[in-house]
């Protein structure tokens, strides 16, 4: 299976600095909770920048991909309808196997991946694509493929604020590593692709994130806005959504 890596350009090449760098970073905090492979880390960005639209007027600012073991992204699909598309697998929304395992060259995590997001998607472009309950999976896969690039033709692009997995398998970091992270993560990684892509909007998903990063974003993004995370326990009436900003 031909796992060809999108064509190099200055741009690219500047945002893999970018995350090699905070990896290392990382890396020199001595955190006891597990970090992923570089590897991994670096599969994850390469899922982003290939759903990176050319101007981004609304950054969504996520927590973080699912905790992936190195092993589990020697499984491969085939998206020959994505020209360029990364074929190794990963616990990200990005990665369209993740939650369709039916399309790996073999079946292994029956995870269902994250639904609250595609939920999310569809409501950032105002869309109607079929996705939940749709229990038909060639064209459940064609409306993700079609939501995606509708975000991508309206400027919208999912950042996450720590560039490595929060979740391994119910483990977490404590409150203060994952301040630790977070902060890394946002000031070396994110802020300056932020500063890079300049986008008209900023919605960060999850008050917990959003508390975490509050000083260092409002600081620099005084206008950035926040929801809370879509599966967040809450009444309707006190959840606060992308149509209530």
């Amino acid at each position: 299976m031909d796992c060809s890596a999108q064509p190099a350009n200055y741009l690219v090449n500047m945002y893999d600095n970018y995350l090699n760098e905070t990896y290392a970073k990382l890396h020199a905090l001595r955190l006891s909770f597990h970090v992923e492979p570089l590897e991994v880390v670096k599969l994850v960005h390469d899922y982003r920048m290939y759903w990176k639209p050319k101007t981004v007027k609304t950054l969504l600012l996520a927590e973080s991909h699912v905790y992936t073991e190195i092993k589990a992204t020697n499984h491969k699909h085939e998206f020959k309808e994505l020209p360029n598309y990364p074929c190794r697998y990963v616990r990200f929304v990005y990665c369209l196997s993740y939650g369709e395992n039916h399309r790996l060259n073999k079946i292994f995590d029956i995870r269902k991946g994250t639904p609250q997001f595609w939920k999310l998607f569809n409501e950032s472009v105002k869309g109607n694509f079929k996705i939940a309950n749709n229990h038909n999976r060639a064209d459940k896969i064609k409306h993700k493929i079609m939501l995606l690039n509708k975000m991508k033709d309206d400027g919208v692009w999912l950042l996450d604020a720590s560039i490595i997995g929060l979740y391994n398998n119910g483990l977490k970091p404590d409150y203060t590593e994952y301040t630790k992270i977070v902060e890394c993560s946002f000031e070396s990684y994110c802020a300056p692709i932020i500063n890079d892509i300049k986008p008209g909007r900023i919605i960060v998903i999850g008050k917990t994130v959003y508390d975490r990063i509050a000083a260092i974003i409002n600081k620099r993004y005084p206008s950035s806005e926040w929801i809370h995370q879509p599966n967040a326990r809450l009444k309707n009436e006190d959840k606060r959504t992308l149509s209530d900003i």
